[in-house]
């Protein structure tokens, strides 16, 4: 049976926000930036109810997997009040300098984005217990045609170089790696030439 991709609401923000946590649980960015899972889920919980939610979509599969997007034109950049919710949420548990640090890889991650419209994958997630099933592909194939459908190209960061051939099968190209500051793990910008 192939599983079914659902758009998540409000209501689902904390089984989507725990499943990606889970899956980025070893990524190295999220590590360097977080600390940890538990703090990165809080600030996905304020991104996931501030940005992707109203500028984007999220999917979820079964509760194992699932994305958030964001669509072309929509501004990724927090209102005043979703950055001091994300603050708030991120210095009780991972300090003050971890979030500072967040807040200026976003920004320098931001600087590099396409300047013309684009659908943006900010996060895709799969459960470990449900990987390599091929939810991740169907996630991304759903982006995909949503991307296609508006005639745009879809772009992404890859924080784990094991992932760039996911994303290869799937028609994006590494467009640049860079690392985010003096120490940090590297990270790899991927674009998906507009397709239709």
């Amino acid at each position: 049976m192939v599983p079914t991709i659902e758009t998540a609401s409000l209501a689902d923000t904390d089984q989507v926000t725990r499943v990606v946590a889970r899956a980025f649980a070893d990524d190295p960015v999220t590590l360097w930036v977080f600390g940890g899972p538990e703090t990165f889920q809080k600030a996905l919980t304020v991104l996931m109810k501030d940005i992707y939610l109203p500028r984007g979509f999220v999917t979820m599969v079964e509760g194992k997997a699932a994305s958030m997007w964001l669509r072309p034109g929509a501004s990724n950049e927090l209102s005043l009040l979703a950055l001091l919710r994300l603050i708030a949420s991120s210095v009780p548990r991972a300090g003050f300098r971890p979030t500072l640090r967040a807040l200026k890889a976003a920004s320098r991650m931001d600087a590099l984005k396409p300047k013309d419209p684009f659908l943006y994958l900010f996060a895709i997630g799969v459960d470990p217990s449900a990987q390599g099933q091929g939810l991740g592909s169907l996630l991304i194939k759903d982006g995909l045609r949503e991307a296609d459908s508006q005639g745009v190209p879809a772009y992404l960061e890859s924080s784990k170089e094991e992932n760039i051939p996911l994303y290869r099968r799937h028609g994006f190209e590494v467009v640049k790696e860079i690392q985010l500051a003096a120490g940090s793990p590297n990270v790899w910008t991927m674009l998906r030439e507009a397709r239709g």
